[in-house]
């Protein structure tokens, strides 16, 4: 479980606190179900000269020891804690307890109650009130509290005094007296100043800019007489941490700190504060510390936190604070680490829920009966309602505490209020919400119907109160019945008279008697006991004719008859009686015994003193037959010794001892008090964190008291010299203290707490050790040793040669660096655990910066060329990367320049990085020799881009004139095809509609240089000759240049003499004849004719002659 320590407004400066005497401490309450009038046993440290409280009903002590308390249930407990009070402060115990006045009736009854009674308040709109028996008479009185009564003619805040005389009768009561002139809001009472009276607490409720602060009231009843020391109310201030005033809400009273005095701790109207006021008053003197404050970082600003209560949610005896948000979707808890000298919570405030709609109230009960609490909420407005169970799933004491998924139970609308108790007797704790829907004058009851742990069902009944806008109400005994009755805040509204409706229980106790089991003898005591029951008469018949006829024994009204006068056998039954119930018992049978008395034996412990944990026996100071033993928590054994194991505080009580000889009755029953010494409690809380860093300690802290010291343990090995309040762990482990109480040698060993320390995380850097001012560097952290329980954070800086840090705004594994100058630098890189503390480490890297460096292209054969040459060009050969305008990524490139297509000069460059990533382009200008000009052109038209088109009607019918410019030397090609090879000015007679013709020269510079002319023939042209005899000289067909463009023609041959020897069409290539007649026969040499018949292809000469030769 983690425990981060943070401290909201005061600082925990010790944790060691010796009191001039130790606090009382309640370990166990046993049982933590009892009926009123039944004996209870309280077990814990420092209990003498005590008062006990149900809730404000104080108990009938039985008996009182430092260790141990039997006390009689008051007919006035409520469900809740019980409190023990004594000159030293006031111990508070974890559970709660009760009160169940054994009913015992069904769940899926219909439950009864007496017909309502109002109580005319005569004050306007009643927000709150409590039960509480502030004058000490037994009785529940109740405060309420007017809230907005603008009205200076009504009170806001009135206390009544019960004064019902008859138990079971309709509750009567009385106003007492009227306090404060400021709207009221919530009300509450507990016992601040340790006098055993309890005080009152109201929050105030106002308009505008008056003050709205916390009025602590001293309780100066006595029996039958309510009163408040006036003259003296203290006004507690809200922890204003703004200008703003913050109106307080709801009251929750308990010790936060087991320091002995219950302090206070208040919620807001409009904010989402909780303000907690740490008790420091002493009898008869009213005295908090300035408010510790407690902020929900979940609740936006104006939210109000207004939901309040206070119950230990996992057993560790430090209650927690509980939490919603008024009419918002949320409930929180506060975890409490406090010791005796100061209250603190965990930072880590715990989001339950986030699904409800509109919460109005919060209560506390564990409805499972697993002996830890659920939260109870009530949800819904005008349009919904529903009743809200978040089950505890906590499975032990001071573990973490686990809260389930919640459950749903459908309500009418606008459900408010919330109490909890048994109304139907049967040990389940039952449910009362108020209404606020719009004309409904019914609340709803939900009686718990579950059967085991981890089980909620209910049973959902309505009461109808007869009134509507029932808002806050409580579950309490006010006619002194011992059965809870139900009052209501009715006609709850601004502008209204309110007043309080009262809803008398009016179920009945149907008597058990507890079965015989044993003979009695004539003038030995001996009772037949029935249920208990406070207020209740019971009578008691005798049957001594085997049940013929019965007689009343008035010797007992109580729920024990002693019927040791009686002889013979016996037939026994009993009729409880109140108010209008009246119920008969079943018959049971009890046997006689003419054998003598055996004899009241002693009870006798060995060892005598029993300490927390140890061994111990009980045994007879008389030897008999049989016998028979009861005590605590349903203890029973026929053993002469029953021994006991590792003894707690629920073995602790009054054990019984009745002994017997065979055949013989029962002896007078003995009893003795068995007292666990226990001692305050050992509960560490830490103040640091559960899990710690490498290097570093965690405190942990006890409450510490005078009269024990104290051992701190690792893994169950005493820890030399660690015997203070506080202990700084440094290693994992498992710690535990042990405390001896001086005066008895009893050791008792607190419940464990585990820490864990963490090993710093180790990280390298990932990254270049060398680079270029003002480059972006990607660093990396790659792992070397890290606890993947937990998120790891990065923290990435770098520093110079000069010691100047720079920060980075990276909080990844990767960090992008640049250095804008040049030098030798750190970069660093801190890795540590989001969730830990202090569990850093870091790692540097050295990296050097150098500025850009210039590099110039080296040409080793000069920048000028002959322009067909190229030239060499290069750069340093360990260079990272190289890019040249050329494409080329070598070192080095050759420099060429097309003169179709290039400029003279030509600029090459190239863009290099080197091995720190500097970057850079280079360039150098190479050039032709200027005089290096050897050209063709032709008067037909210009060359373009190395291109002359052929313009008609030139084609194969005439040569193309072509003429060399520049140089000297000429050479033309291809041969066949020029007039002169060697001329200036030349014929070219193509074959083909695409002939290359080149011409090579040499110029001044003694270049010899190749210019290319590509003549181009677009149109269709026939050929003059042709000499298809396959002798490789001329063409052997006739062709046509560009015949497949001829679409829509047909050609026709013909002979000297006129005749047509050939014709065709739909041409795929340019050869059109292969010198063949009609009739395959070859043609002979001579002068041919053609005429071309066109559709609407246009052809040069259409017509002409055709030499074949052969």
């Amino acid at each position: 479980m983690m425990k981060i320590f943070s401290v909201f407004g005061l600082f925990l400066l010790a944790f060691s606190h010796s009191f001039g005497q130790t606090v009382p401490y309640i370990s166990s309450v046993s049982p933590l179900t009892a009926t009123p009038t039944e004996i209870v046993t309280i077990s814990g440290s420092s209990l003498n000269g005590s008062e006990v409280f149900f809730g404000t009903a104080k108990g009938n002590i039985i008996s009182n020891s430092d260790g141990l308390i039997e006390v009689e249930v008051p007919s006035a407990a409520s469900y809740g804690p019980v409190s023990v009070h004594n000159s030293n402060g006031v111990a508070v115990s974890s559970s709660y307890f009760l009160p169940n006045w054994g009913g015992n009736i069904s769940a899926t009854t219909n439950y009864p109650f007496n017909a309502i009674s109002n109580i005319a308040v005569g004050e306007q709109y009643i927000y709150d009130f409590c039960l509480c028996d502030f004058d000490d008479d037994g009785k529940n009185d109740f405060v309420i509290a007017s809230k907005e009564n603008l009205d200076a003619a009504f009170a806001s805040r009135v206390v009544y005094l019960n004064t019902t005389n008859t138990p079971g009768t309709t509750p009567s009561f009385t106003k007492a007296l009227s306090l404060g002139a400021q709207p009221a809001f919530h009300v509450d009472c507990g016992d601040l100043d340790g006098d055993g009276k309890p005080d009152l607490v109201v929050t105030q409720s106002a308009e505008g800019s008056e003050a709205r602060n916390v009025e602590v009231y001293l309780n100066t009843s006595t029996p039958g007489n309510i009163g408040f020391d006036t003259d003296n109310i203290l006004e507690l201030i809200l922890n204003r941490r703004d200008t703003l005033i913050r109106p307080p809400a709801e009251i929750a009273i308990d010790d936060l700190n087991q320091d002995g005095k219950l302090d206070l701790v208040i919620s807001n109207d409009q904010y989402n504060d909780i303000d907690v006021f740490k008790n420091t008053s002493t009898e008869g003197a009213l005295s908090f510390e300035n408010p510790i404050l407690l902020k929900f970082n979940e609740l936006a600003e104006g939210e109000a936190a207004r939901g309040l209560k206070i119950a230990d949610l996992n057993n560790d005896d430090l209650p927690e604070v509980i939490v919603s948000s008024f009419g918002k979707s949320d409930v929180f808890y506060f975890d409490n680490i406090s010791t005796a000298d100061a209250i603190n919570f965990n930072t880590g405030l715990r989001l339950i829920s986030t699904e409800a709609d509109q919460i109005q109230a919060i209560e506390i009960a564990d409805l499972d009966n697993d002996g830890f609490m659920e939260i109870i909420a009530s949800d819904g407005t005008t349009n919904h309602g529903e009743l809200i169970i978040f089950p505890n799933n906590t499975t032990e004491s001071g573990s973490d505490i686990v809260i389930g998924n919640r459950l749903e139970f459908e309500s009418k609308l606008f459900p408010f209020g919330l109490s909890a108790g048994d109304i139907n007797g049967d040990g389940k704790i039952d449910i009362a919400m108020g209404i606020l829907e719009a004309g409904e004058t019914n609340i709803d009851l939900f009686f718990n119907s579950s059967a085991a742990e981890g089980s909620f069902t209910f049973e959902k009944q309505s009461l109808d109160m007869g009134l509507i806008n029932n808002r806050n109400l409580e579950i309490g005994d006010l006619n002194m019945d011992g059965k809870p009755d139900i009052a209501v805040v009715s006609k709850s509204s601004i502008g209204t008279l309110s007043e309080i409706s009262i809803a008398s229980n009016s179920g009945c106790l149907t008597p058990v008697i507890n079965p015989i089991t044993s003979s009695y003898c004539t003038g030995v005591e001996f009772f037949v006991t029935a249920s208990p029951a406070t207020g209740t008469v019971f009578n008691w018949e005798v049957s001594t004719d085997n049940g013929t006829t019965f007689s009343a024994d008035a010797s007992s009204t109580s729920n024990s008859l002693d019927i040791s006068g009686y002889n013979g056998n016996l037939q026994v039954r009993v009729t409880a009686a109140i108010s209008a119930c009246s119920e008969l018992s079943e018959v049971v049978s009890v046997n006689s015994s003419n054998s003598g008395d055996p004899g009241t034996p002693d009870i006798v412990v060995t060892p005598s003193t029993v300490c927390l944990g140890s061994d111990f026996v009980l045994s007879s100071s008389l030897v008999a037959d049989n016998y028979i033993w009861s005590g605590p928590n349903d203890f029973s054994s026929t053993d002469a010794a029953p021994s006991f194991e590792n003894a707690n505080s629920l073995l602790a009580g009054t054990y019984s001892l009745t002994i017997a000889n065979t055949g013989g009755c029962n002896g007078q029953t003995t009893s003795k008090i068995i007292e666990i010494d226990l001692g305050p409690p050992s509960t560490i809380v830490n103040n640091g964190s559960d899990n710690f860093c490498e290097g570093l300690t965690t405190e942990l802290a006890i409450s510490t008291y005078d009269g024990f010291t104290y051992q701190w343990n690792l893994n169950g090995t005493p820890i030399s010299g660690a015997t203070g309040g506080t202990y700084q762990a440094n290693t994992t482990g498992t710690y535990s203290v042990s405390t001896t109480e001086t005066a008895t040698s009893c050791v008792a060993t607190g419940t464990s707490y585990s820490v864990t320390q963490i090993a710093k995380p180790t990280f390298t850097i990932d990254g270049v050790s060398t680079t270029c001012v003002d480059l972006n560097r990607i660093f990396e952290a790659t792992v070397d040793s890290t606890n993947t329980a937990f998120t790891n954070t990065y923290s990435w800086s770098f520093t110079n040669s000069a010691g100047t840090k720079t920060d980075s705004t990276s909080l990844t594994t990767t960090d992008t660096l640049s250095f804008s100058q040049a030098g030798a630098y750190e970069v660093k890189l801190t890795t540590g655990y989001q969730e830990i503390i202090n569990c850093e480490s870091s790692i540097t890297k050295s990296v050097q910066v150098t500025t850009v460096p210039t590099f110039n292209i080296d040409a080793p054969n000069g920048i000028e060329k002959c322009p067909s040459d190229s030239l060499l060009l290069e750069l340093p050969n360990d260079l990272a990367s190289y890019l040249w305008s050329d494409s080329s990524t070598n070192y080095n490139t050759y420099g060429k320049i097309d003169r179709s297509t290039d400029t003279n000069p030509k600029v090459y460059t190239v863009k290099w990085t080197d091995s720190a990533g500097c970057s850079d382009t280079s360039s150098i200008s190479i050039n032709n020799y200027y005089d290096s000009n050897v050209a063709i052109t032709s008067s037909l038209g210009d060359i373009v881009d190395g291109t002359l088109t052929v313009p008609e009607p030139t084609g194969f019918l005439t040569a193309i004139p072509l003429t060399a410019t520049g140089g000297s030397n000429y050479l033309w090609g291809p041969t066949d095809i020029v007039s002169d090879s060697n001329g200036i000015d030349v014929k070219i007679y193509p074959k083909t509609i695409n002939d290359l013709i080149s011409l090579t020269a040499s110029d001044a510079n003694n270049c010899n240089e190749t210019v290319t002319v590509n003549l181009l023939i677009d149109y269709v042209a026939p050929r003059k000759s042709f000499s298809p005899n396959g002798d490789g000289f001329g063409f052997d067909c006739w062709e046509i240049r560009n015949a497949a463009d001829m679409i829509d023609c047909t050609i026709y041959i013909f002979n000297e003499m006129g005749k047509e020897i050939w014709s065709g069409s739909e041409f795929v290539d340019d050869c059109i004849w292969d010198g063949n007649t009609y009739s395959s026969s070859e043609a002979p040499e001579g002068i041919y004719y053609y005429t071309i018949s066109c559709d609407a292809t246009p052809i040069f000469q259409p017509t002409g002659a055709i030499l074949l030769a052969r």
